[in-house]
């Protein structure tokens, strides 16, 4: 039986979600309760469809989407929003044709059903092997207002970087590259694994932004 994985700090809300999906025997529904919990879940369960929230208690859920990125790849995400938080819109986007969803809270139980078993339906399809576009991801650094170097690999001979400050992208570089426009094509990358590590507030890469890729 597939696997679906859910990753939230609110155990009241991880109750309500079972109980509702507990009639329902299409997938067992597994639950984390913080970052660390669903990562030691990926490494011990095959897990089809991953669910996690914005903001857990030990980590954003942007980190644990990139660990996704880079161990377990054809895994559809489905991203939880705090209230408040506006689901991103992507206006060249398909709908069902990406392995990263948006879900503000609080939701109507049918809709993260819907978007779960469109997961689901992806991966029975195949088309789960193409992996995370980056710029459906990309909206995760503005909402969770990062500041970091985001590492980009794509394929054997595709790999660059951006730089954030507080959500904004800054800087791209590929292939001995820089610029708006690098950003631009990186952006198209799809099937990425993404790495983050810090940066310095005195980088002379923290300079005006770019104007919005979307």
């Amino acid at each position: 039986m597939d696997k679906v994985l859910i990753a939230d700090s609110d155990r009241e809300l991880l109750s309500i979600i079972r109980k509702g999906f507990q009639e329902l025997h299409h997938f067992e529904l597994l639950t984390a309760i913080n970052g660390q919990a669903a990562i030691e879940t990926l490494q011990h369960q095959r897990v089809s469809v991953f669910v996690t929230d914005s903001r857990l208690s030990d980590m954003d859920g942007i980190d644990l989407i990139a660990y996704i990125t880079r161990n377990h790849p054809s895994i559809p995400c489905i991203i939880m929003l705090e209230p408040g938080k506006q689901k991103p819109w992507f206006p060249n986007r398909a709908d069902h044709e990406d392995l990263l969803y948006y879900l503000e809270k609080p939701f109507e139980f049918g809709a993260l059903g819907s978007m779960i078993f469109v997961g689901l339906n992806l991966r029975d399809e195949g088309l789960s092997k193409k992996g995370i576009t980056l710029k459906n991801f990309l909206p995760l650094i503005e909402l969770s207002s990062k500041t970091c170097r985001m590492e980009v690999s794509c394929g054997s001979d595709k790999n660059g970087f951006m730089y954030f400050h507080n959500g904004v992208l800054l800087d791209a570089i590929s292939n001995n590259q820089s610029g708006e426009t690098v950003a631009r094509d990186m952006a198209k990358w799809d099937g990425v694994k993404i790495t983050f590590s810090g940066i310095n507030r005195q980088s002379p890469r923290l300079r005006s932004p770019y104007q919005n890729l979307r």
